[in-house]
């Protein structure tokens, strides 16, 4: 999952502009180029520098964006599994529909501007159930 503050207006423009350029040249895009970008959770990458996995299962997933964010789940029962499925040939985190979850508590996230962002994710849903990819609050 990639978020990025839009509070300079120029962050759509920057991450359209590098994923286009990218395509054509052949050159390979990183959401960190982009400007303000607030969290980067990959995914694909399940190395001690994006998880901390205990029993292939995702304890702690780290923000690479720089900004130190992370998503803990301390009951293993609601830990999404790593290494069990694949999505365009990378690794995934498998939550499983019925308990799995992480949440941040950090206050850095919540300041950001609830009208001022934008959120990409690339997920594949197995079910028909209705489930929450991203949620933003402060209590709950």
């Amino acid at each position: 999952m990639i978020a990025y503050n839009l509070g300079l207006g120029q962050s759509a423009n920057l991450a359209y502009n590098l994923a286009s350029q990218s395509a054509m040249d052949g050159l390979s895009f990183s959401p960190i180029q982009i400007i303000d970008l607030a969290l980067w959770l990959d995914g694909a990458d399940q190395s001690a520098t994006s998880m901390e996995i205990v029993s292939n299962k995702c304890a702690n997933w780290l923000d690479k964006s720089g900004n130190g964010y992370v998503f803990p789940q301390s009951d293993a029962a609601k830990r999404p599994a790593t290494n069990t499925h694949l999505l365009n040939g990378l690794p995934v985190l498998t939550f499983d529909g019925t308990n799995d979850w992480l949440r941040s508590t950090d206050a850095g996230l919540l300041a950001i501007p609830s009208d001022n962002y934008s959120v990409y994710a690339v997920t594949r849903q197995n079910s028909v159930a209705q489930q929450r990819i991203y949620t933003l609050a402060t209590a709950g």
